[in-house]
């Protein structure tokens, strides 16, 4: 009996110093990054509603602002990080098939028309603003600036716009108009 009563003792305090390790790891930080994210999103989306914003502003606007907070970017491990992003890249996997179903694959073959430049200019202006303004973000603990940085991230800027373009479009209501059919042909060709 005895030994028994042992063991339960070393499993309760076992249960007691991997929650107080847990929670000594930064989940109150989590908890409060992820409540304040979901209560200040909601909150901006109604301030922006009233001047035609779409939600995706003001997700994109709440994301900035709470990824510059250091506690609450630092309270999340690299494994999480990294199973969010596997999570996010199933998720664009999910959209790029169904993008492709609705695609037209012939038109990369023809003359660029109107929409396919629209989104040439479109990606080449994200490119030079997005290597205009990536030196003065401060994403490297180095002196000097990093090109390799700048490049690519203003690549992968430039040629990500397309599933904000259509989310836009779709939460404006706007897909049957001429402007819209233009910016989701755009957003093809921008993939």
């Amino acid at each position: 009996m005895a030994v028994k009563d042992d063991s339960k003792n070393k499993t309760q305090k076992r249960c007691k110093d991997f929650v107080g390790l847990t929670f000594s790891r930064g989940v109150a930080g989590k908890i409060i990054g992820i409540a304040l994210a979901f209560i200040l999103s909601h909150l901006a989306h109604h301030l922006l509603k009233r001047i035609n914003q779409p939600r995706i502003a003001s997700d994109i606007f709440i994301g900035l602002f709470l990824g510059s907070i250091r506690p609450l970017r630092d309270s999340f491990e690299p494994e999480v990080i990294q199973t969010l992003g596997f999570i996010v890249e199933f998720g664009m996997i999910c959209y790029m098939f169904v993008l492709g179903l609705e695609m037209n694959p012939y038109v990369i073959f023809k003359p660029p028309t109107r929409d396919a430049l629209v989104a040439y200019a479109g990606m080449l202006s994200t490119f030079i603003l997005a290597c205009g303004l990536t030196p003065f973000l401060n994403y490297s603990t180095k002196t000097h600036h990093d090109l390799g940085l700048t490049l690519t991230l203003s690549i992968t800027l430039s040629g990500s716009g397309s599933h904000i373009l259509t989310r836009v479009i779709t939460n404006l209501k706007i897909g049957k108009s001429d402007i819209g059919k233009l910016g989701i042909a755009a957003g093809v060709h921008s993939i």
